[in-house]
């Protein structure tokens, strides 16, 4: 090999080593911006975790209200009638005509629920009271689906159709 060559072949194996160099830094600060992530998603987790290890005593106090305050699940028909009652002394109090339909139970893990598919007619103000008196924390009422429209016949007036659902615990057996 004469000088030429040996230079071209030494610059050969630079430009070689240098890119060998560069694709493994190349590699290496991915695997670095991966490595990154994570630490900062595990970082993030142990945060999560220790606010809510902070949050235990609210939490347990939360669960001790609802043991003590929610009514269990009793006979269907008598809770059904009871809340039926309960939801037209309501309407009526606010002046909201009402027509109430039962519907099926839902289940959870640990509770059940009521639900009555209720069509209401009054004032816009009259009913939005009556929706807020009912959604009260101790009546554990909720409003999962609510569908509001304009009276066509009296602007002042809604029509509304909503689901109105009554949580129980249910009965431990």
């Amino acid at each position: 090999m004469n000088k030429r060559e040996k230079f071209l072949a030494l610059g050969l194996s630079i430009v070689l080593v240098a890119g060998l160099v560069w694709l493994g830094v190349m590699r290496l600060n991915v695997w670095k911006k991966n490595l990154d992530s994570q630490a900062l998603d595990v970082e993030r987790t142990k945060v999560e975790a220790e606010e809510l290890l902070s949050q235990e005593q609210l939490w347990e106090a939360r669960s001790g209200w609802l043991d003590k305050s929610q009514k269990p699940f009793g006979a269907r028909k008598d809770s059904e009638l009871a809340l039926i009652k309960f939801i037209e002394e309501s309407a009526k109090s606010h002046n909201v005509t009402i027509k109430v339909q039962p519907a099926e139970p839902v289940e959870r893990t640990d509770l059940i629920a009521l639900t009555m598919v209720v069509e209401a007619h009054a004032e816009m103000e009259n009913v939005m009271r009556w929706m807020h008196d009912l959604q009260q924390p101790a009546t554990f009422l909720a409003i999962p689906a609510l569908r509001m429209l304009p009276d066509a016949e009296d602007t002042a007036k809604v029509s509304a159709s909503l689901n109105i659902q009554k949580w129980f615990q249910k009965n431990k057996s």
